[in-house]
């Protein structure tokens, strides 16, 4: 009997000797090195995944929207919009919109001029569909800007092959804009004169700033200038000369009266009249090569009719 307790006894400490080492063991991290061993996690670890696939098809530009004739706006410029569509066969998502954009140019005698998308407008993608992708675009153009037929010249490329697809296949016209303004507003005048008196000038020069795009001569049309206090007399129109020097040494064109005279070596020249310079601007001086006897009184227009500067008409 007093073996059996004895062993009962011995039992019981074992027991109690086990679950102690095993306290032991969980507060030691010996669960979490065992969880290690068999390759099982002690929480979730979400991971994100993503692939990025591109085309192999290289864009094509299939349409460039037909752009009416356009009229250049008087010392100013306009918007010239119209509509891109882009085409990939791998999806519109193949599609790079910030790639797309557009240039105008005209050949001319010395070089090319341009307009483009870059320099004074945008394209912005609008809307996708199928495989398409259809682009909003303008480019600015300027009163000064040849008139004519220019050439409309459209790119983009995709993601996928990133070949660049090119339309050159629209033109436009852009219209002719004769157009002026005149300084000075209202008056040329002489300082007084004295009958024989020879290469009398004006006492300013007719500066002819061109708001538009002509490029061409300039006509004057002269009027007999009538005595303000006696109409009697009169001051011939081809008492009067112009040239486009100031130093002209009293050499130029004759007026007539009533009749349109082009200004030799005139020239419309167009330009940007903002930056400074004979930009877009011309010179015409007047001058009497010599003072008719007449009656000493006011000459004007006011009772003959003013005087006109215009564009050749051509």
């Amino acid at each position: 009997m007093k073996t059996k307790e004895r062993k009962t006894g011995v039992f019981i400490v074992v027991f109690l000797l086990i679950s102690v080492l095993l306290v032991t063991s969980v507060s030691a991290g010996w669960l979490d090195w065992i969880k290690k061993i068999t390759g099982k996690a002690s929480s979730p670890a979400p991971y994100n995944v993503s692939v990025t696939v591109t085309g192999s098809n290289a864009p094509s530009i299939v349409y460039v929207a037909p752009i009416s004739a356009v009229n250049p706006q008087e010392e100013s410029n306009i918007s010239v919009s119209f509509i891109v569509t882009m085409y990939d066969a791998d999806g519109y998502n193949d599609l790079n919109d910030t790639s797309v954009s557009a240039v105008f140019s005209k050949a001319t005698a010395t070089n090319e001029a341009n307009r483009s998308s870059g320099g004074n407008g945008s394209c912005t993608q609008v809307i996708d569909f199928d495989s398409r992708a259809n682009y909003s675009c303008y480019i600015d153009m300027w009163y000064w800007d040849l008139n004519g037929t220019w050439n409309i010249s459209v790119m983009g490329t995709d993601l996928g092959t990133g070949t660049w697809a090119t339309n050159t296949s629209t033109k436009f016209t852009y219209q002719r804009l004769r157009a002026m303004t005149i300084y000075p507003t209202s008056n040329l005048t002489w300082d007084t004169l004295v009958p024989g008196a020879a290469c009398q000038n004006a006492t300013s020069v007719l500066i002819i700033n061109n708001t538009g795009n002509y490029n061409g001569t300039i006509n004057l049309t002269a009027i007999n200038l009538l005595g303000y206090s006696d109409g009697n007399f009169a001051i011939p129109a081809n008492n009067f000369s112009v040239n486009v020097t100031i130093n002209h040494k009293c050499m130029g064109t004759a007026l007539a009266n009533n009749s349109a005279k082009q200004v030799p070596r005139s020239s419309a020249n167009r330009g940007n009249l903002s930056v400074g310079g004979m930009s877009g601007k011309s010179n015409i001086s007047f001058f009497i090569p010599y003072v008719p006897a007449v009656s000493s009184q006011m000459y004007d227009t006011r009772k003959g009719g003013q005087w006109y500067v215009a564009y050749e008409d051509n």
